[in-house]
């Protein structure tokens, strides 16, 4: 249903980008269920409003009516939701920050922790290009691969995410600013 969902986002950010941000993968949420009652569809059948949404080409301009009725809200529930992840990713930091500071020591093991998935992820990927692939279990590798992938990005997001990204944005844009 993730796949569905996501679908679903792609086709209504293409014309309702707003509204499209809004719908939750997976589960559609508030927007998937405001997109379901414009088209008639049960909510809790994406594969309706997939079909929907591509078999009736008019139904992109009620959901670009649909977003700029709600635009407000919609903006609200994004921020919300970026409010959630933000503080979601500050209160990881915070944990290592008063880990630290109870201790007086570096969390050891989550380091060693990523650096074995770091090295993992590579090792794989490196390995794959010695080995054929006809010989093993294609879908057990694409697992373990798809799997070592998810755990490295989010081990680059923990250590080198939006916080980062931020703070370079923000440098950027107070040079950019103050050159005059």
């Amino acid at each position: 249903m993730a796949d569905l969902w996501g679908k679903i986002k792609s086709l209504v950010s293409t014309t309702a980008p707003i509204l499209g941000n809004a719908v939750l993968p997976g589960v559609g949420g508030t927007a998937g269920a405001m997109i379901a009652k414009l088209l008639g569809c049960d909510p809790n059948d994406p594969k309706n409003i997939e079909a929907t949404l591509k078999n009736n080409p008019e139904t992109l301009l009620k959901l670009k009516e649909l977003e700029s009725k709600n635009e407000q809200f919609l903006l609200n529930a994004s921020i919300e939701r970026d409010k959630i992840y933000l503080g979601d990713v500050q209160s990881a930091r915070s944990r290592e920050i008063e880990f630290t500071k109870a201790t007086g020591k570096i969390n050891w093991p989550m380091y060693i922790l990523g650096g074995l998935v770091v090295i993992g992820f590579f090792g794989t990927i490196i390995g794959l290009f010695n080995v054929s692939l006809i010989a093993l279990n294609k879908e057990l590798v694409i697992y373990t691969v798809g799997g070592l992938q998810s755990a490295f990005i989010t081990i680059i997001a923990y250590f080198f995410g939006s916080s980062k990204g931020s703070s370079d944005k923000n440098n950027l844009i107070t040079k950019d600013k103050f050159k005059d």
